[in-house]
């Protein structure tokens, strides 16, 4: 992957260049809180003054319930008990109050909640709607450096994926991870990107506009998976991934930069006796950079960039080696001020190293709505068209293509999330040229107490091998997958330091080739430690 040194440093360097000059920002102290949040806060409906023995700190103020609801979710990332009350103003309108309640054992200076008026605010003074105090007001001790370490016991009863003669195995993994964040802010995890080395452009899902408040945001990231014993496929395969990013949130204009690293690797079991399990090692890298800018009359336009690179170990994977460069343009038209249509052109050119016959450009014309209804709703629907034609044979592949990402909030303590697609994968199989793919998988979170939190997943995929015949124990046909998970777990925060999880994952494939059929159960426990 010589060719694209170059590329690398230029990305490295663009991303220096704007976390070296976000330092120059001063936020406003009103501030969103996205990433992966490692267990919700408990959310209480309740009336009156809170018991005496009780110090809390009043920290925003909103119209709807949904909106304080959706605020609690992100700060929940710090693991601090919340508290909504509703309360009237003097002009006998109501408003959803957030509170933190404030334990001996949380860091930093609490503070009383202060006597308050008719309207139910400091010294009778109305809050504003929608403003919000930070956290280094309330708590202090914000820094640009966090870290966590975690440890995870894994035991699964089909070590190999086969389909005969299953055995078992287990393994010890420990998980050390460190980002910086800018600006300082509470100890939240950016989000990760779902990176897949089959999809054109290297992700499954298309991504979406991150909910930011303040200016800025930039972020270092470092993650990595490291067995201490194992006897799985995998051995001692060291996973690594590093990411950068830079969000610029302008009055009209909207900008991203993105670029993630993996080093890590595939198993696929084949159930073929003389290869029973195949673990592909590889590296890849993801740069996506977008622009957005709002015309101020109900039209917003979005240009976006991305360049994926994939390169594999093994001389057996050479046909997987590729680079992508994908072009996507958007047209969103406001019909209400939170709900817009668009309409959106992608061109991906792949480009594979070795095997040039599977080189090919895919057009893809999307129609859609995106929503973002207060915290209660937010999602996006496309449907389109899609053609994939081979840049060195008469060969093309037409076909309708969608896809949804939705997610709902049933109520304070349950969310419901639905991603679904229709799109076609570069191929890991050398029979076929590329792979017809439907997918779908349904994501539900439960929050039992203000330490508990279940969460439960299904997800099902049909994968339909194109462009080729494969000849198995003297039977010829096309290959049609079907693969089912479904996943249950459990995590209790013990401190907003310290977290355990438990869970449960069962996997299934079922194949027109019997060989390639499996299943398996896998168990894992984890506790985890951030700072």
């Amino acid at each position: 992957m010589g060719k694209t040194n170059i590329l690398n440093v230029f990305h490295v360097l663009a991303l220096c260049v704007a976390l070296v000059t976000g330092l120059g920002f001063r936020p406003a102290c009103a501030e969103e809180h996205g990433g992966t949040a490692p267990a919700p806060a408990s959310i209480t409906d309740t009336q009156g003054s809170p018991p005496a023995a009780t110090r809390v700190v009043r920290i925003a103020s909103f119209e709807t319930r949904e909106e304080a609801e959706g605020f609690v979710k992100k700060i929940g990332a710090g693991g601090y008990e919340t508290v909504i009350r509703s309360e009237r103003t003097e002009d006998n309108r109501t408003v959803y109050s957030v509170f933190v309640t404030v334990h001996g054992e949380q860091p930093g200076e609490s503070l009383e909640l202060p006597v308050t008026g008719a309207s139910g605010n400091p010294a009778g003074q109305e809050m504003p709607l929608g403003t919000q105090k930070s956290f280094s007001d309330i708590f202090g001790g914000r820094s640009y450096f966090h870290a966590s370490l975690a440890v995870s016991e894994l035991y699964t009863d089909n070590a190999f994926l086969s389909n005969k003669d299953k055995k078992s195995g287990s393994s010890t993994v420990l998980s050390p991870e460190v980002w910086i964040l800018l600006p300082r802010t509470e100890r939240e995890m950016p989000e990760i990107e779902d990176v897949s080395t089959r999809a054109p452009g290297g992700l499954i899902i298309s991504r979406q506009k991150p909910h930011v408040s303040r200016h800025y945001e930039a972020f270092l990231l470092y993650h990595a998976d490291i067995p201490l014993s194992s006897n799985l496929p995998s051995e001692k395969t060291v996973s690594h991934r590093a990411s950068g990013g830079f969000i610029y949130n302008g009055n009209r204009v909207f900008a991203s930069v993105l670029e993630q690293f993996d080093r890590a690797y595939n198993t696929i079991g084949t159930g073929v006796p003389s290869d029973p399990v195949r673990v592909d090692k590889y590296k890849s890298n993801l740069f996506d950079a977008s622009i957005s800018y709002d015309t101020g009359n109900r039209f917003r336009l979005m240009l976006d960039y991305s360049n994926f690179l994939v390169n594999y170990d093994e001389a057996a994977n050479d046909f997987q080696d590729r680079m992508d460069n994908s072009v996507a343009a958007y047209v969103f038209y406001q019909i209400q001020p939170k709900t817009a249509l668009f309409v959106e052109y992608d061109f991906i050119d792949i480009a594979h190293d070795k095997d040039a016959a599977l080189d090919s450009t895919e057009h893809n014309l999307f129609g859609g709505v995106q929503w973002d209804i207060t915290a209660k709703s937010k999602g996006t629907i496309k449907a389109g068209y899609g053609i994939k034609d081979f840049a060195n044979t008469d060969t093309s592949f037409n076909s309708y293509i969608f896809e949804a990402q939705i997610s709902h909030n049933l109520s304070s303590r349950n969310s419901l999330t639905l991603t679904a697609y229709r799109q076609t994968d570069e191929t890991d199989f050398l029979q076929s040229s590329f792979i017809s793919t439907d997918g779908a998988k349904l994501q539900f979170q439960h929050r039992l107490t203000r330490r508990i939190t279940g969460a439960a997943s299904l997800e099902y995929a049909k994968e339909t091998y194109e462009g080729g015949d494969f000849t198995l124990e003297g039977v010829t046909k096309q290959r049609k997958d079907n693969i089912f998970d479904a996943a249950l777990s459990l995590r209790y925060q013990f401190r907003r330091w310290l977290a355990s999880d438990i869970g449960y994952e069962f996997t299934r494939r079922d194949s027109n080739f019997g060989d390639f059929s499996y299943t398996s159960n896998t168990f894992f426990i984890r506790i985890t430690g951030a700072i």
